[in-house]
């Protein structure tokens, strides 16, 4: 099937297109691929379903693979690029947490899509404490900021008392579970680098 590029396309964009179009790329290269037309090249979504013949809906499931754990989205380009899509889909609509309290078993080739939705579902009918966020109290500007030190002792007491044990003595769901804070400190810190910016 051909498909008609833009008049103005660039080298860049021709070359990124044509890489989209490949048949042995994993399903992470390919989301990766799409975002950085959409990113570089200022598409939407349907653009770039029209350029590589697929539909909107296609184009973005497919994205819905960039919520991966950064982890993951690397094992799957260099070493486990034949995990099926679909199973990295239901993954990726898990916690991080979860996602990589999985992912061995997804490695393994043990976990199939089915499982990994059943598990979701199950997730979210148990209202699993890793999946469910506590409830929001009232917190002021003033409140979070006078809260700081507590929050700086708590997490450099907590670290301390991993380090104590020793990494290697963690379990796997541990570990994921830590995988999954640092995460979420490096999003947080991200957020108030913006903040302080503006």
């Amino acid at each position: 099937m051909a498909h008609i590029l833009p008049t103005d396309a660039n080298t860049d964009q021709i070359a990124l297109i044509e890489n989209l179009q490949r048949v042995d790329l994993s399903p992470v290269e390919e989301a990766e691929g799409i975002r950085r037309l959409i990113e570089t090249h200022e598409y939407n979504q349907e653009a770039v379903g029209d350029l590589l013949g697929r539909s909107r809906t296609e184009v973005n499931t497919t994205l819905t693979l960039l919520r991966l754990h950064a982890s993951i989205r690397s094992d799957c380009v260099t070493s486990h690029n034949d995990v099926p899509k679909a199973v990295l889909l239901e993954l990726a609509r898990m916690e991080e947490v979860d996602q990589l309290s999985l992912w061995l078993k997804v490695k393994k080739g043990e976990l199939t899509a089915r499982e990994a939705r059943e598990y979701r579902a199950k997730l979210q009918r148990a209202g699993d404490p890793a999946t469910t966020k506590a409830p929001v109290r009232n917190v002021t500007a003033k409140k979070f900021i006078a809260g700081l030190p507590k929050l700086e002792e708590s997490l450099s007491a907590g670290i301390e008392a991993v380090a104590d044990k020793g990494v290697a003595k963690l379990r796997a769901d541990e570990r994921a579970k830590l995988e999954a804070l640092k995460a979420r400190l490096a999003d947080y810190a991200q957020q108030l680098e913006t903040l302080l910016a503006g």
